[in-house]
Parts: structure tokens; sequence; C-alpha cells
């Protein structure tokens, strides 16, 4: 439910989320055939390393002597890894991903990051999800400030949906409220569990309880009503995903079961144009290896099967999966076996709107900044900037408040 304290304190922060229960993700329904009537409509699909991803050692620059002298034993010999051209290869763990880019249906953004770089998790994720230095003092979410310019007070709770803890600030918007859910540990696809119609109802009653505390057509009015509306959307959201049948089975884990969640939304009538997910645990500062390794099996095997999937069930939707993190590592290791907080790191692109190949030029090794980290060669507001013209349809100035180059990754 929603409560006043609650409400108040969304609207004040200029804050949008709605946090639906396990209890009600445990409906039944099957994805509407209405889906196919969104023929092209596009979909932003985020996921995010948290963390700080090695970007180093996950597209390996092989060719590179200052990698190896500079890494020791963290660096990957050469043997294991599969390689995309002559000059850089996939990490060991993840095969799929480049056999995807040897599909040409991948893309990678090189060097991507922002001048005078913030070395704090908190405050660099500021940067990014705000499109801005100032981070949460400057704007709304740089995708809450999209929906604004595409869609002005045409609001619809559906737009866009987070799979996780914690709505992304990239969300955020005082007139797009967003949709946000945990999958719950117990879920099973396909359930047959009782719609929790009452829950639902309570909640939208709640939301109007408090007419007279607040002056008609006023800002929190305005915002109640919205969130109204995204309370009472969270049972077709439930019957969306709440009988879904993948087309292939999804590895086990959050990660694989939250891009789950994303393919039934994406396949069913729920008009999501932007859906988020996190891949957690990647500040790897000690005992690098091993983590990482894992980390990014993990991504290699939940995001390929959700690609599949997706191909399978939607090959109609326009469907761009961006996978980013807030920094990269430093080029040397550290002294306890891992990396410390860096700067630029490559972006990877999939999905159905993608043009493959690679953008932008490599950072160098040798020609660091003054603290021995790379210098990014792409603005991260660039990416963005092909995302908002490219695939939403907006001026890039409307929401970013200045121009960047943008890149070809995106077909028209």
């Amino acid at each position: 439910m929603i409560d006043r304290r609650s409400l108040l304190r969304a609207s004040v922060a200029g804050l949008g989320a709605i946090s639906l229960t396990p209890q009600l993700l445990a409906g039944q329904a099957g994805p509407s055939a209405r889906v196919r009537e969104r023929s092209g409509q596009p979909c932003l699909v985020l996921v995010q390393l948290t963390g700080g991803n090695d970007g180093l050692n996950t597209l390996v620059p092989y060719t590179e002597d200052t990698y190896f002298e500079s890494r020791d034993n963290l660096a990957h010999k050469v043997r294991d890894l599969h390689r995309i051209d002559d000059r850089f290869a996939f990490a060991p763990t993840l095969p799929k991903m480049a056999r995807l880019y040897r599909e040409g249906r991948m893309g990678i953004v090189h060097g991507v990051g922002y001048p005078d770089p913030n070395r704090s998790h908190f405050k660099s994720y500021e940067i990014w999800h705000a499109a801005d230095p100032r981070g949460r003092a400057a704007a709304p979410g740089w995708l809450g400030r999209v929906m604004a310019a595409k869609h002005g007070r045409k609001t619809d709770p559906h737009r866009m949906v987070h799979i996780g803890e914690q709505l992304p600030y990239s969300l955020h918007s005082s007139t797009h409220p967003a949709l946000a859910f945990r999958t719950p540990k117990q879920y099973r696809w396909a359930g047959d569990g009782k719609p929790p119609v009452e829950f639902v109802t309570k909640g939208g009653d709640s939301a109007r309880r408090f007419d007279d505390e607040v002056e008609p057509g006023s800002n929190l009015d305005f915002l109640r009503g919205v969130m109204s509306d995204a309370m009472a959307s969270s049972v077709r959201v439930r019957d969306a995903i709440g009988g879904y049948r993948p087309a292939v089975e999804y590895p086990k884990g959050d990660f694989a079961q939250s891009l789950a969640v994303a393919a039934a939304l994406l396949s069913s009538d729920v008009p999501a144009e932007v859906l988020s997910v996190e891949h957690t645990g990647f500040d790897t500062h000690a005992g690098q290896t091993n983590t990482h390794a894992r980390l990014l099996e993990e991504l290699d095997e939940g995001l390929t099967t959700f690609l599949a999937d997706v191909q399978a069930k939607v090959p109609h939707r326009r469907v761009l999966c961006l996978v980013y993190s807030e920094f990269g590592r430093r080029v040397a290791k550290n002294n306890s076996g891992g990396t410390d907080h860096g700067t630029a790191g490559p972006v990877f692109l999939f999905g159905s709107a993608v043009t493959a190949g690679q953008f932008g030029a490599p950072p160098s090794l040798t020609e660091l900044d003054s603290r021995g980290d790379l210098v990014h060669t792409t603005d991260f507001r660039s990416v963005y900037a092909t995302v908002i013209r490219d695939l939403f349809g907006v001026q890039p100035e409307q929401v970013l408040g200045a121009r960047y180059k943008t890149l070809p990754f995106l077909r028209t």
C-alpha cells in the first residue's frame, strides 16, 4: 500500500516508484496477442553491472604488451580467450557473447566515460543516471526526462519498469513514475496462484483517502493520481508475467530470473518502453580472478538466454539491450589480487535495433591520466544521445541540455 507519508516523500523528492510485492507476482495469465499490434515499437533494456566492471578483463586487448605487464597473473592467458578480431577478445567465460559478435548481432562502444571522472560508486552512479556531472541535484533521471519529452503529461505507469531491489535514478520522474519490484525467490513460471485482486483494490483505495488534504490540480494531486494508477496497474503486470512460458530455459540465479521477467513483459501487452535490471558484485578490489569469472559467466548465460527468448517470442519488437557500468577499473592490478576504481570502460549493445560492430576509439593503455587510469574516448552522453534520437525519436538536446556527437550503432 501507499501511505500518505510515503506519497509526500516521493512528491518532495521528485521520485516515482511503486513496488510490487512477491505475492503480487504469483498469479497466472498468458501474454496477450495484442502485443503484435505494436510491431516495431522500441524498448530499451538496461543492464547495469554495478560496482565498476573491469572492462579490460572483459574485452581484452590481447595484442597489447602493457595489458600483460600491468596485470601479471591477473591478466587472462591468450589461449583461453575468445578472439573477435586481431586486437580484441572476450574473457574465457564469455563464449556466447563472442559468438554473438562474430554472427553480427552485437555492438561495442569503446572507452565510454566522462570528463573529470569521479571514482566514487555513488557519485559516478548519479552522474550516469542523471546524465549530468551534478548528479541528483541537476534533474530527474535521464530516462524520466526522455518520457516527459516524448509523452508530456500523458502518463502510463507501464512505460518504465525496473526488476530489482531499488529503482535506478535514471528512471526517476515526478510526472512518469516507474514500476519496480523484486523477483520472488519462490516464483515459478506459469504458476497457478490466484490473482490477489483484494490487495490491489486496498492499495488503490488507500491512495484515494486524502482528497480533502490536497489542492485540486496541485502537483501532489497529480502525483497521487499517477501513483494510484500505477498501483492499480500492478494486476496487469502480474498477469503479464504470471503465466509466461519462456521459449528457452533460463539459468538459475537472480540476474537471469530478472531477465526472464523482462522477457515476459516484452512478450505481453504491457507497453513498456524501458526495462531495467541489475547485475551486482563487480567491485573487485581483492581476489578478482574467480569472482569476475563467475560474474561474467552469469552475464553470458543470462543475457544470451534472454536474447534468444525475445527473438523467439517478439521478433517484431525493436529492442536495444544496453550493458554498462558506472566506471571501469585501473589498468594496473593492486596488491590484493584485484583492481581499484578506474574510469572508462566498454558498453555492449544487443538486440534487433543494433547495428553490429565497434564504435569509438579504444583508449590507450600507455597514455593514461595523472592517476594511471584510462582516458575516456567516448562521452557516455553520446551513447545516450544516440538512444534518445534513434530509438525514442526525441531531440537529445531536450533531455541532455547540450549537443553530443551521436554514433551509428542503431538501425534506422
